[in-house]
């Protein structure tokens, strides 16, 4: 995979051997910093994940506007609008931690 590095600006390459390892990470830590439940978090990461493969897969040239994402995924699992924007923003600043991206929170 090819991530933007926050580092240097550029782009460096990423071996991911096991993504269900990386997500298990990647959940745990956002039930840690939002205190919603793992079943909760994993239903919604999920959705989000779906959604965004979704309007890759359907063409669109560019990402969708974050409160379009946050309010179809609310829809689609049955979680608070709010809930979903806190878990988002949980992940995008665990992403940003690591360098993978730049991009600001949705709340912002």
């Amino acid at each position: 995979m090819l991530w933007r590095c926050e580092t240097c600006g550029g782009e460096q390459r990423h071996v991911v051997a096991e993504l269900c390892i990386v997500r298990d990470k990647l959940h745990h830590e956002i039930c840690l910093a939002t205190e919603i439940d793992r079943c909760t978090v994993d239903r919604v990461m999920a959705a989000l994940c779906r959604y965004r493969k979704d309007t890759c897969e359907t063409g669109i040239q560019k990402r969708p506007r974050a409160v379009d994402e946050i309010e179809d995924v609310a829809g689609a699992t049955g979680a608070a609008r709010e809930l979903v924007l806190e878990i988002a923003d949980a992940e995008a600043a665990w992403m940003r931690r690591r360098g993978y991206c730049s991009e600001q929170p949705h709340g912002a």
